[in-house]
């Protein structure tokens, strides 16, 4: 048994076999010089068909990213493709060609190198840390040289296990299948590089600077990662694992002993508990933690931190993912959700926001909702509409869904989805009584309607400016809720201060059906209902 200490990206506890990522050489054609003049045009033409190849496969990883990490991580691809429109690199590497005489491999190598180190010589850690980006640029313009046909990928078994490796550059931690890498060990980066980042978002326990000889290490090797503690072992005994365990935290074991109890607080009431999600591993952070259901997927982040909207089917992939990871539990998609401060660059909403700026681009919702019937075979599915502000935009929303819906009868039969809206501005209140036969369910978005009726702004202190303890919010959503239950409509509180505890049992005496919260708030919500609310 060998052990070993590094620096903690994410927390978390995993036991598997050893993967190690090991350097298998490019595979790329280097050192070819390249003088006669149709040679180098020939290989000026390789470099361009590369680079917007590359390109493209960057617009495909924004969206991998937001789906898979969120908004933040689709951001980090969204500047390695700012980076490559720009000058620098095209005109490097094609100087490298006409007065180097190198091919388009070498050329990019060269580039990505010469690039990477005016990073590398910063006194900045942070700058320091982008140089790895660079390098990932180049790695991925090069997989656009190769001839795929002659070159095999150096990819992990697909079977769960722990990744060791020298270090991981952004696009080579994207391209991991989370279903089986329980771990990520490596000998050389940092907390703050933009692999590790993802990691964390991707929620994979990652720690680095660990200082391993990958050549001593045999694949299948039994490996112990605690990233709570920084600490790897190496061919663990079952006493050391078995003790680890144990002293693990109390509080956890005790939160997980809730998994599979019902949400019903001392009195006897019953509320759905359900998460609030905007990727794949918040998806899956959910049905760890046993959400009930999904109130709220974010689709918009899908659109967001891209050049063109995404695809139809890109789209109906993303949906029908998360259908089948959540099982029979229900997925509630809120329609692309734009304006205000979610800014599309191809997309002008005119000052609108929500389901208002969307049906102004029709043909993005159109493409979401024929998304959305598709996947509704294979799960629970229910649409709602964001920040409606009249019945006149609910029915046009209705209607459009109904004309996707027929279109589809020949391709996926009839199908039901429920169809809600999400009240979120004090406009949306006063006329509930006009929306509710529009909608069979509400949720009510807390964070916009507080602002709203305050008149404060997203990115204000709330508890600093309101002064009356929330009670003119409580009594708007009381009133939604009794209309709503007149009516033999369900309503679900989502936003901010469905999470917080202190306000739990106010939010329970309003009657709402259901609660939505983010992922890691589930048990720790459902604890406090349980034992703590009336």
């Amino acid at each position: 048994m060998n052990k070993y200490s590094g620096k903690t990206v994410s927390n978390g506890i995993a036991i598997g076999p050893a993967y190690v990522m090991r350097d298998a050489g490019s595979g790329y054609a280097t050192g070819v010089p390249v003088s006669e003049p149709d040679r180098v045009e020939t290989e000026l033409v390789r470099l361009e068909q590369a680079i917007e190849a590359t390109k493209l496969h960057m617009d495909k990883m924004v969206l991998d990213a937001g789906v898979k990490a969120g908004k933040e991580a689709a951001q980090i691809f969204l500047m390695h493709k700012l980076i490559l429109d720009g000058k620098e690199f095209r005109s490097l590497a094609r100087l490298c060609i006409e007065d180097g005489q190198m091919n388009a491999e070498d050329a990019v190598i060269q580039t990505g190198e010469v690039l990477a180190s005016k990073f590398d010589e910063t006194d900045d850690e942070y700058m320091r840390e982008r140089a790895d980006d660079v390098r990932d640029i180049a790695r991925e313009v090069l997989n656009a040289l190769k001839d795929k046909s002659g070159v095999i990928e150096d990819t992990a078994e697909s079977y769960p296990h722990i990744l060791i490796a020298q270090s991981l550059l952004p696009g080579e931690v994207m391209e991991l299948d989370r279903e089986n890498v329980l771990a990520i060990v490596t000998v050389a980066g940092s907390t703050t590089s933009h692999a590790a980042i993802l990691a964390h978002m991707m929620d994979i326990p990652m720690i680095v600077s660990v200082p391993l000889d990958l050549d001593l290490i045999e694949d299948g090797t039994p490996v112990y990662v605690n990233a709570d503690a920084g600490e790897v072992i190496l061919s663990p005994d079952v006493d050391y694992i078995e003790q680890a365990h144990q002293s693990a935290d109390p509080v956890r074991s005790a939160l997980l002993d809730l998994k599979g109890r019902e949400t019903v607080s001392l009195s006897g009431r019953h509320v759905d508990l359900y998460a609030n999600i905007a990727s794949v591993v918040d998806m899956k952070k959910a049905v760890e933690n046993d959400a009930e259901g999904i109130g709220l997927y974010r689709s918009e982040f899908m659109f967001m931190g891209r050049l063109e909207p995404p695809s139809e089917d890109e789209q109906y992939a993303v949906f029908r993912k998360l259908l089948g990871m959540n099982k029979d539990r229900v997925l509630t998609v809120r329609t692309i959700d734009i304006g205000g401060d979610k800014i599309l660059s191809y997309a002008d909403t005119k000052g609108l926001r929500g389901l208002g700026a969307s049906l102004e681009h029709e043909e993005l919702l159109r493409s979401q909702m024929r998304a959305l019937v598709r996947a509704s075979l294979y799960g629970r599915l229910r649409i709602m509409y964001p920040y409606v502000t009249g019945a006149e935009e609910v029915v046009r929303a209705n209607s459009l869904f109904g004309e996707v819906k027929w279109n589809l009868l020949s391709t996926v039969g009839s199908v039901t989805i429920p169809q809600g809206i999400m009240i979120e501005n004090v406009e949306a209140v006063e006329r509930i009584d006009e929306l509710l036969p529009h909608a069979d369910f509400l949720s009510i978005g807390t964070n916009d309607l507080t602002c709203d009726l305050y008149g404060i702004n997203r990115f204000s202190d709330a508890d600093g400016v309101i002064n009356d303890n929330y009670e003119n919010l409580f009594d708007m959503i009381s009133r939604v809720v009794f209309k709503a239950h007149k009516a033999d409509k369900k309503v679900s509180i989502c936003g901010e201060i469905a999470s917080r505890r202190e306000y739990t049992s106010r939010l329970l005496d309003t009657e709402a059906d259901c609660l939505s919260v983010a992922p890691a708030e589930i048990l720790l919500m459902r604890d406090h209902i349980i034992n703590r609310c009336r």
